[in-house]
């Protein structure tokens, strides 16, 4: 957001914080067997940007089981003061060959949270590539909302599948996602769409939470209902790998959800 400098929702106001600079320090990392098959690694970290008073105590809880899905339990406080945020999430690296690109939530085009009435849910296929949105400054693109699950497959049919896990409460807590072949630096950094070079991995954002876009280019900034206030948040995905030759995308992610 680059429109409103003075505004709290503002690219100056998220520098000013350090959150384009965050770093990890390792506060504890335990390894159990939860189960005679199943192994908890949970990981405690400070992140914060260098010199920094205000941050964010993560806690991780990360569980392997037998069957080769992952668990991944995430709570975050934020501690001192900060402005609303941009995003609050698990970014990773896939290698490029995972192109195809399969999620169920709003689609096909990209939505946020205050830009997603118009598009309906179901299941789109796509690939990586189709999802970069050559907008004419280089900025945040490509999200999809109200994601239950998602999929990113290669050629010889082998991925990995994202499904949304339930909240504290039980209920239903979808995901923003995205797959780009851009890091966010990368599209912070270029000016122009020419200066933008692709890279070779895929970057995958599983969000809890990402900011509504508002229209502070040429109106109002983003309303409050869709900002993201830094608070306590804990969130879980479940991840997957797969072979689209022995599997159904839609039932196995109805099983990993029953399963979570």
């Amino acid at each position: 957001d680059l429109g409103q400098p003075w505004s709290a929702q503002s690219a100056a106001s998220w520098r000013k914080a350090g959150l384009d600079r965050l770093e990890h320090t390792l506060r504890h990392f335990d390894v159990t067997w939860a189960e005679p098959s199943t192994v908890q690694v949970a990981v405690g970290s400070w992140v914060a940007a260098r010199g920094q008073e205000q941050g964010f105590e993560v806690e991780m809880i990360t569980t392997l089981r037998s069957d080769g899905s992952v668990l991944i339990d995430t709570k975050v406080t934020p501690q001192g003061e900060l402005p609303p945020l941009p995003r609050l999430g698990l970014q990773m690296a896939l290698p490029g060959r995972f192109e195809r690109f399969t999620w169920y939530g709003r689609g096909p085009h990209e939505t946020y949270p205050d830009r997603k009435v118009g598009a309906q849910v179901g299941i789109f296929n796509s690939t990586v590539t189709e999802q970069y949105v050559p907008y004419i400054v280089p900025q945040e693109n490509g999200n999809k909302t109200d994601v239950r699950w998602a999929a990113l497959t290669d050629e010889a049919g082998l991925g990995l599948l994202v499904v949304a896990g339930p909240t504290e409460e039980g209920a239903s807590q979808w995901l923003n996602v995205s797959a780009l072949h851009y890091t966010p630096e990368d599209l912070t950094c270029a000016q122009h769409t020419h200066e933008l070079e692709p890279c070779e991995e895929v970057v995958l954002h599983l969000d809890c939470a990402q900011s509504g876009l508002g229209g502070a280019s040429c109106g109002p900034g983003t309303l409050e209902q869709y900002l993201v206030p830094p608070r306590a948040t804990s969130w879980q995905v479940c991840l997957k790998p797969f072979s689209a030759s022995e599997v159904r995308l839609a039932e196995l992610a109805r099983a990993l959800a029953a399963g979570h």
